[in-house]
């Protein structure tokens, strides 16, 4: 992304370049940063939604978003796999904008993350959110190819994340 960045590229036309491109790997790379920003969005809106000082629900919030959209029992029921094919592109469509996906990526039948790399997807969404996993969690969670439940034990802790700070210090 600070690649784009660099080159003047604003990653919201992200959808727009993300039809442009001939590369099957930057189509890849592509839906897999658009996936993750959306879903960072969503999991921030759930924070938002909490209005409790307790870190504890926060971590609850985040293990049980992860097994929601990775695939573990989900937080609101609903299996992963509805999230995938619908709740997720319609999401990234209205972020990214219409031409975002391919024709054949809209098929309600195929999810998502069939047209990304997930565990490039996860990292992306933990990094962005600022999910710190107690030691060598994060890593055999990945090793089991994202197999298995997340559970708010596995949190740490939530990481405040600063944006935007590093054009202040350029500037200065």
């Amino acid at each position: 992304v600070t690649g784009l960045h660099r080159r003047g590229v604003n990653v919201r036309y992200l959808g727009r370049g993300r039809r442009l491109v001939s590369s099957k790997r930057a189509g890849v790379w592509a839906t897999t940063e658009m996936a993750a920003r959306t879903c960072k969005n969503i999991l921030r809106a759930r924070w938002r939604a909490l209005r409790t000082a307790s870190e504890a629900a926060y971590r609850a919030v985040a293990a049980a978003f992860l097994n929601e959209v990775l695939g573990g029992v989900g937080g609101r029921g609903r299996p992963s796999s509805t999230f995938w094919r619908h709740e997720l592109k319609a999401s990234c469509r209205k972020r990214f904008g219409a031409e975002a996906f391919a024709t054949h990526e809209l098929d309600p039948a195929l999810p998502l993350h069939k047209c990304m790399c997930v565990p490039l997807f996860f990292l992306r969404l933990v990094r962005s959110t600022g999910i710190l996993f107690r030691r060598g969690r994060m890593e055999r969670w990945l090793e089991r190819c994202l197999n298995g439940a997340v559970v708010a034990d596995d949190v740490a802790g939530l990481r405040p994340l600063l944006k935007g700070f590093h054009h202040i210090v350029e500037f200065a």
